[in-house]
């Protein structure tokens, strides 16, 4: 079944443990990088978010080898708004990593590292050009 609505690694996970596990996973960790293991134990995030069955269906479909992988969890059907920038924009002031910003925002990583570039120059840094 296809999920156009969803983005298409969301829509690959849908189709391999089911729509409520890829809106679980997005919903967890959506918007950062995660490493999927080959074999997820008992108590990773994987699990905890998506039950066994599904994690397993999961961590099988990336498997490589012996080894898991490392995707970029696309965010799912949440999606940053205005208030969502603000609070974005705070946690960069306030020193916050980036994937920790994109998990507890439910952003995609790469949204804040062009949110941190737009920032102004902090005022405490000293101009350059004066």
């Amino acid at each position: 079944m296809s999920y156009s609505w969803l983005p298409p690694l969301l829509n690959e996970i849908a189709d391999i443990a089911g729509i409520d596990a890829a809106i679980a996973i997005s919903n967890v960790r959506g918007g950062s990088r995660v490493s999927i293991p080959a074999k997820a134990p008992d108590g990773h995030w994987l699990v905890d978010a998506v039950g066994r069955e599904s994690a397993d269906k999961i961590c099988e479909h990336f498997r490589s080898g012996y080894g898991g992988a490392v995707i970029d969890l696309p965010v799912g059907p949440k999606s940053a708004a205005n208030e969502t920038r603000k609070k974005v924009d705070q946690m960069i002031r306030d020193g916050v990593s980036a994937d920790k910003i994109a998990q507890t925002m439910n952003v995609h990583r790469t949204t804040v590292f062009r949110r941190k570039a737009k920032l102004s120059p902090d005022e405490n840094q000293p101009d350059l050009f004066d």
